[in-house]
């Protein structure tokens, strides 16, 4: 697990380039996923469960341990940025059932900045 301060510094170097950032579990263990979910909570400026709760409804179609995973996802103004954690196992699907909503999302956040 990367310390959350090293991310940010990360982030900040990269200034407004990025539009979404996908956090993507990778062997990680039930716990280790709590506590990066735990850690990039403090990063969002606005969180959205509606659109977690969707990567979960998507991952499960092809991973049925999916809601295992705790994906996270929300705006960080900071950066002007979208922020999805999603699981590996179960990705594109997850992706997938998301993409229609992380294209509105950024329109929406776009035209309010």
């Amino acid at each position: 697990t990367r310390d959350i301060s090293s991310l940010t510094n990360d982030l900040r170097e990269m200034g407004g380039c990025l539009d979404v950032i996908f956090v993507i579990g990778t062997d990680t263990s039930f716990v280790e996923n709590l506590e990066i979910s735990a850690q990039l909570r403090p990063l969002l400026t606005k969180e959205d469960p509606s659109i977690a709760s969707t990567v979960v409804h998507g991952a499960v179609q092809s991973e049925p341990l999916a809601p295992l995973f705790e994906p996270v996802m929300g705006y960080i103004s900071d950066f002007g940025c979208l922020l999805i954690s999603v699981p590996n196992n179960g990705l594109e699907d997850a992706v997938d059932n998301v993409k229609d909503l992380v294209k509105h999302a950024l329109s929406k956040s776009h035209s309010q900045s």
